[in-house]
């Protein structure tokens, strides 16, 4: 069992994975919100939240979402993900609402 507990500010692991077929991926999970943050912008801010990153090849991405993926790296001093899946918790929006976040926005 994993419990995080935070107060403006945010609580995270990261675990990384090795590579498998997708046919044999399951990734399930449970969580309890206490103190739900009711008025929260699911577009920026969500209190519960698994993201998934996924490996991929770069060099086939548009030229400015390179230039976007390289500049966050020079940042972050960290290597930036392909591609994320994010599902998250959410006190006002519906349940199976998908919101579609782009790069630069997505990789902050």
């Amino acid at each position: 069992m994993l419990s995080a507990n935070s107060k403006t500010s945010a609580s995270g692991l990261a675990v990384k994975l090795r590579s498998r077929q997708a046919a044999n991926l399951l990734l399930q999970w449970e969580w309890k919100e206490i103190n739900p943050i009711v008025n929260a912008d699911n577009a920026d801010d969500a209190p519960l939240r698994i993201l998934v990153a996924f490996d991929g090849n770069k060099s086939k991405l548009p030229l400015k979402e390179k230039m976007t993926v390289e500049m966050a790296n020079l940042i972050s001093g960290q290597e930036m993900p392909y591609a994320t899946l994010m599902h998250i918790w959410s006190g006002k929006s519906p349940v199976d609402t998908i919101i579609l976040m782009r790069t630069p926005h997505a990789l902050r």
